[in-house]
């Protein structure tokens, strides 16, 4: 998907799934591609699908967040936003989260300023 090859990133993610369906990431990923697609729907439904696997997958929350934000569901995206920053909050501050490229004590100061921000 880095390389632009979405097609076969997403083929990929599928047989992932396939292989082991509770592979969180796989359907992060394919949540991604179908935003780039404009489905943003079946976009909620993958990251859906990631938190129901994964209850602290914590950029899955972020994810849908902004898919509610941009749909203009200011409660969901709101409760999405305080239960991202909860899931932080309970990490060790220099637990990496690696689709952020940063640590769970960075993302927690910065999902404190988020929650607050007015929408």
């Amino acid at each position: 998907a880095d390389r632009g090859d979405y097609e076969q990133a997403e083929q990929l993610c599928r047989r992932v799934i396939a292989s082991s369906p509770l592979a969180t990431t796989a359907y992060f990923l394919l949540a991604q591609l179908a935003q780039l697609n404009g489905d943003f729907n079946q976009a909620k439904d993958y990251l859906n699908k990631a938190i129901y696997l994964d209850p602290r997958f914590v950029a899955a929350y972020m994810e849908l967040a902004t898919l509610y934000k941009r749909a203009d569901d200011l409660p969901r995206m709101r409760a999405l936003r305080h239960a991202a920053l909860a899931i932080v909050r309970t990490m060790p501050e220099d637990t990496k989260i690696e689709q952020y490229e940063t640590t769970a004590g960075e993302l927690a100061e910065w999902l404190t300023q988020w929650v607050q921000e007015p929408v």
